[in-house]
This record gives C-alpha cells, structure tokens and sequence, in this order.
C-alpha cells in the first residue's frame, strides 16, 4: 500500500481515538455525576443519622430545621453555626444564612459568645462571618450562670474561626443590671474579652440610692475563668469617671470586678489607679480625696442592693474636708457589720490638719481614727500607731503613744500620750518644754485647758528647769503644780521640795511656791547677811519666788529658815530676799553665827534688815550679840560688814544697852563697838562699868579697849567724871581687876 492510501487512514485511525477518549471521559463525568446526585440525595434524608462531609475542616448538617456549620479542635468545639436556611452565592464563594444563631467557644471549648440576627454573610473557607443590620450579642457568659453582657449591635464583622470580630456602627449593653453604649468594640471569644472604644457609657440604676453614671473613653470587659469567684472585671481608661449622686469619682483607670456568684452578677470590688479624685458634697460639705490609688469591696444584701463591705486609698492620699486635711501614703476605711463606716485607718506617714483659731495636727507613722455613727459618720477620736506629734494653737507634743478623744466639730477634747513623751508651749512669749513618761492633756474649744505630766517629769523654759514625779497644768490660772521630788535649777540657783506650783504672769513673769524640806543653792546675785564665801544654802518649810517681767526677783522663806554660806548661817522663822534690791529681812528668833578673826559671834534678835549695798544689817528686838569678849544686849543693833571679807567692822547698839563680860557689867544708852580696832564706845544714859572686885566706874563716855583691857573715862559738858581704871590683869578669864 502506497503512502497516499496509508496517510489517510492513518489520519482516520487517530480521530477515531480521540472520539473514544471524549466520550470515556464524558461517561466518567456523567457517572461522577449521578454519584453525586445519589449521595446528596441520601446525605438529604439521611442527615441526622449520617456524619458530614469535612470540608476544609468544617461539619456541615443540613436537616428540615435547618443548617448547622460547626468545627471542632481535638474534640473541643470551637463553634457552631445554626441558620434557618442558607442561599449560595456563587458569583464570591459567600453563603447568606438566615436566622442565625452563632456560638463561639473560649479555648477551652466551655463557656461561648451567643450572636443572633435575621441576616448574615458567611465565608467557609475564611470564617468570616457579616452583618450590616442588628445584632443581638451574649458575651463573656459562663456555663450554666446568667453572666453574659447583652450586646445589640449594627455592622458586626466576626470571624468564627479565630474567635474575633469588630463592632464599627455603634452599640447598646447591659451587664448585671447596667446598661451602657459605645462608637465601637472588639470581640476576642477565645479570650473571653470585649473592648469598647469611643464615648463608652454605663448607667446603673439602683434600688437603694440615686443612680450611678460610669463614663470614659475605652473600656475592656474580660470574662474570668469560670472557676473563678469573679465573673469578670470591667476597665474603663481615657478619662474615666463615676458620678452617683453628691459621690463623683476621676480616674486615669476604674475597674470593676463583678461577682461570679449568685444571679445579679453584683458589683464585688471597684480598683481606681492614676490621679484619682473622689467628690462627696452630702448634708453640704464637700469632701476632696486624692490618690494615686482607691479599692472598695461591695457584698450584696439582696437580689438589687449592695453595700460597701471596705475601702481603701494608696499613694499620696490626701482627703480635705473644709479647711480640715489628712494626708497619708495609704489609707484605709473601716466598716462595721451593719455596712457602716466606723473607722479610717491611715499609714506611711499620716497627718491630721483641723481648722481652729490656731492651727491643729497630729502625725504619726499611722493613725487609727474613729467615727461616731451617724448618716454622716463624725470623727469621734485619733489613736496614733507609732510615736506622734501633736500640734494645737501653741502647743507641742510628742509620744510613742497618743490616743486623742475628739468632739462633733472635730476639736480634740482629750489626748492621753505615753512614752517618751515631750510637750513644748508658748507661755507669755517663754517656751515651755515638759517631757515625762506619760501625759494627759484637755482641752476647751480646741484650745489647752490643762495638763497632766506624770513619771519622770522635766520642765524647762528659758534657762530654768523644774524636775518632778508630777505635774499638773490648768491654763486659766497658768499654773503648774509640781509634787514629789520636787528639783528646780536656772544658772545660778538650784532648789527643792516635796511640792511646788509656778504660776504664770501675763507680763511674762511668775511666782513659784515650794512646800515640804524646802532648799535652795544660790552661786550668786543673792542679798546674805551671813557673807560668807561659796554657795548660799537655804533651807525652810515654805518658799514663796516671785519673777517679774523686768527680771525683778524677789523670795520669802518661812518655817525653820536656815541661810548657810560657810562659815556662817542665818536662822530664823521667816526671811525675805530681794535679789534685785539686793536686800534681805528676817523676823522670828532671828540668830546670825558669823566668824570673826577666827572665833565664832553669835547675833540673836526678833528682826533683821541686810543691804547689800551699804554692807549694813540692822538687828531690832532683843538683841543679843554673844561673842569671846562677852555679851551685848540691846533692843537694836546696827553693824557694819566688810565688803570684802565679809567679817563685822562695827556696830551700833542703841535703846538701852548692856554689855556683860566675866566679872564686869557695863550699861548705856547706846553702845559703839568698833570690831576691827576691838574698842567699845558707851555714851548717853549715864554709861557705867561695875567690876565685881573693884566696884564702879561711869563716865559718858566711856571707852573700853578690848586689847589691853583698859578703860577710858572721858567726859563733856554736864556729865560726871570718877576717874581712870586701868586693869592689870586677864579679866575674861579670872575676873580680877587692878587700879592705878
């Protein structure tokens, strides 16, 4: 066969080929077909016995109620999809579904997010799920409670796959039985969190009280796991705030934490973080605090009603009421059982500032306050934890312990302070420092009434100190009472007593009454008749000092008075001691024992007056002066001190004088005793010298030396002379005397 015949048939052999494989293949195709009819038809009668077909991980079930979409993870759910029937669209590979009923489960394949509406785009293979009309959304609901936030919503997008989704056309909320709003939010299923953005709003209308309007920029409802006591926490940021009534609250942050238990979902605890301001202006006084950060803990007391169950406040804290202020790092409120506030406890450096005519505070490293009840609770005391400062009007205090009793006005009335204690005041422009183991002050309109220091007592103003085991001040009268013990010294003087009281003058002096082994030491600047040397000593039952405001400083001492300055002494039952005058007086079995040359004379008398300033004491009724030489009896006595030494120069007896020695008695009306020149004048009365062994001898005067025993007669003009003596022998001793 030639090769024009054979390339024809060639040509024929392979069409024929080509047709056979058409048409196996369109018998496959048409077999694939009918198999596909026949198993939609058996999946359509069969589908609630018959497992899905899996598409792209998908269960698909269609039955006469509907269509059900669902995925599962490792036999968790992840979501189901309900929808009463289901268009295709072919044209973008999207399924319209109708009458949905979505379920998007958290991670855990327990708890779901229910979204409903008439109409919904749906993409299989993305999970993409749309909704340009409402939507009514159960978010963040535990299982078996009734937790959910109710969302109703327009332009919803959601994916069911990854759990998420965005609300872009505005929305309404309710959660327990609060209802709010917001521009937009973001769902995370898997999570359990649901994020409002733009204008968010919450309304709480409550049972007991007005209601409570919450407001901020962003908010964030997160659902918490369902073993959880919370059912979930609610944060609102972007100037976010609280206003219920006369209460406003400002925040960076508030959060709310709902309780899980029970079917309200009630409020549980409020967390307010960053610049927190809260407001109170009840009963018409506004109440300012501030923090850095404020808690509050609510329990429910029915199916509407809650209470506050406690409160507390960090950072910074201060709360102002008028011109009263606490200031503390942390404070916290304290509430009884019936839910009312009792107590305020404040730490980390707490300070309570009350208004007053003179400022008033207490600080400490923490106070514990306490409230009368009341619809408006009443600060009703302070007790301080850790040692405290007190300040009122002029007064100053310190103590490891202080526990302050206040009135309705918030003015102390009584403060009770252990420990260490330290108080200092403001008296007649002198500061007053006490410090004591214990003190009790009280107080009249906020002010000092008076106080008691026991234990250890020490008062000091100026340069003056009082020691005592106690001491009670009254402010009325400015006085303090000083027993047991009794130690007072200033630069120059030291004294004491059993007891003593100081009373404070107006013009800045004062007057000091000591009882009860009175002794005083003085170094100097102290009117002494004795001129000794060294330390004044004086000793009494009774001292009255009196200090004036022009440094004047005067002391009476009474009751077995002992003046001392070695090696004399004064005694007597009352002297007087003008130290700015730089006199002194003695009346009582007045007795002055003063040394001499060496040798001891004793000057006795009913009264006595010392100036310093012409060195002259003047002794007066039943004077007595004893001495080695003899006696002097007179009813005055005048002498003459050494401005250096101190020791007699002379003395002028007068009013009948009578001077004794050993054998021989001399009278006359006065008697001139010259001490350092030991030479005895006697004129006026007719003057007279009797010796026992040789008789008498009178003259006026008459002159006695001392040193050689002589005596001179000498005479003026009507007077009678007898003659000159002269004894030749030691008449103090022996009494003999000889004539010439």
């Amino acid at each position: 066969m030639n090769d024009a015949r054979v390339e024809p048939l060639l040509r024929r052999a392979q069409r024929m080929a080509r047709v056979r494989q058409w048409l196996a293949a369109g018998l496959l195709g048409a077999a694939l077909a009918v198999l596909a009819i026949y198993l939609q038809g058996r999946r359509h009668h069969q589908a609630e016995k018959t497992p899905a077909t899996a598409l792209l991980g998908l269960n698909i079930q269609q039955s006469a109620s509907g269509l059900t979409i669902s995925k599962d993870d490792h036999g968790k759910p992840v979501f189901r999809i309900q929808a009463a029937r289901a268009d295709k669209l072919r044209q973008n590979g999207h399924d319209v579904l109708h009458q949905v009923r979505i379920l998007v489960y958290d991670k855990d394949g327990v708890d779901a997010d229910e979204i409903a509406g008439d109409e919904f785009s749906y993409d299989e293979a993305s999970g993409e799920l749309g909704a340009a009309g409402q939507t009514h959304i159960s978010l963040l609901r535990h299982a078996g409670t009734n937790s959910a936030v109710h969302v109703d919503a327009a332009g919803l997008s959601y994916n069911v796959k990854q759990g998420t989704g965005t609300i872009a056309n505005g929305l309404r909320f309710a959660y327990a039985g609060a209802q709010g709003s917001a521009a937009r939010a973001e769902i995370d299923s898997r999570t359990g969190t649901l994020g409002l953005a733009g204008a968010v709003a919450i309304a709480w209308k409550r049972a007991d009280g007005p209601p409570v309007d919450i407001a901020g920029e962003r908010a964030t409802v997160v659902r918490l796991p369902k073993g959880d006591a919370d059912a979930a926490t609610i944060t609102l940021e972007g100037g976010a705030r609280l206003d219920s009534g006369t209460q406003k609250l400002a925040a960076r942050q508030l959060v709310f934490v709902v309780s899980g238990k029970g079917a309200d979902n009630s409020l549980r605890r409020m967390d307010a973080v960053g610049d927190v301001t809260m407001e109170d202006v009840s009963d018409g006084r506004r109440v300012t605090a501030r923090a850095q950060r404020a808690e509050a803990d609510f329990v429910p007391l029915d199916a509407h009603r809650i209470a506050t169950s406690g409160a507390r406040m960090s950072g910074g804290v201060t709360i102002e009421q008028a011109a009263n202020h606490l200031r503390a790092g942390r404070v916290n409120f304290v509430f009884g059982r019936d839910h009312q506030l009792t107590g305020i406890i404040a730490d980390q450096a707490a300070r309570l500032t009350v208004a007053a005519a003179k400022p008033e505070s207490i600080a400490a490293p923490g106070l514990r306050f306490a409230l009368a009840p009341g619809r408006t609770p009443q600060l009703s005391g302070v007790v301080a934890i850790g040692r405290a400062e007190i300040h009122s009007g002029d007064t100053d205090a310190m103590a490891d312990r202080l526990n302050v009793a206040m009135d309705t006005a918030g003015h102390p009335t009584m403060a009770e302070a252990g420990g260490n204690v330290v108080w200092m005041q403001t008296l007649a422009k002198a500061q007053r420092r006490g410090t004591s183991d214990n003190l009790t002050v009280r107080f009249t309109a906020g002010q000092v009434a008076s106080a008691v220091e026991r234990g250890a007592v020490t008062i000091t103003q100026g340069d003056q100190e009082v020691r005592a085991a106690e001491a009670a001040y009254t402010a009325a009268d400015q006085t303090v009472d000083l027993t047991g013990g009794v130690a007072g010294q200033d630069p120059q003087t030291r004294f004491h007593a059993r007891q003593a009281r100081w009373t404070g003058a107006a013009n800045g002096g004062g007057h000091l009454h000591a009882s009860g082994g009175v002794s005083v030491q003085r170094s100097g600047g102290m009117a002494t008749i004795v001129a000794g040397t060294g330390t004044v000593v004086i000793t009494s039952d009774q001292m009255d000092w009196t200090l004036g405001a022009d440094k004047s400083s005067h002391g009476d001492f009474t009751g077995g008075v002992r003046l001392m300055q070695s090696p004399n002494l004064l005694r007597a039952d009352q002297v007087a001691i003008n130290a700015t005058a730089q006199t002194l007086t003695a009346a009582g079995h007045v007795t002055t024992n003063l040394a001499q040359n060496g040798k001891p004379v004793t000057i006795a008398a009913g009264n006595l007056r010392f100036e310093q300033a012409k060195h002259s004491a003047i002794y007066e009724n039943g004077v007595k002066l004893s001495s080695a030489q003899g006696t002097l009896l007179a009813p005055q006595l005048a002498v003459q001190l050494n401005p250096k030494g101190g020791g007699l120069e002379s003395g002028l007896a007068s009013g009948g004088v009578e001077l004794t020695q050993v054998g021989r008695i001399a009278k006359a009306e006065q008697v001139d005793y010259d001490f350092k020149q030991q030479r005895i004048v006697l004129s006026g009365g007719s003057p007279s010298i009797t010796d026992a062994e040789h008789g008498e001898v009178s003259g006026d005067p008459l002159t006695f030396l001392m040193a050689s025993d002589e005596i001179q007669v000498g005479g003026k003009p009507g007077a009678r002379a007898k003659g000159v003596t002269k004894a030749t022998g030691q008449i103090p001793h022996n009494g003999r005397q000889h004539f010439r």
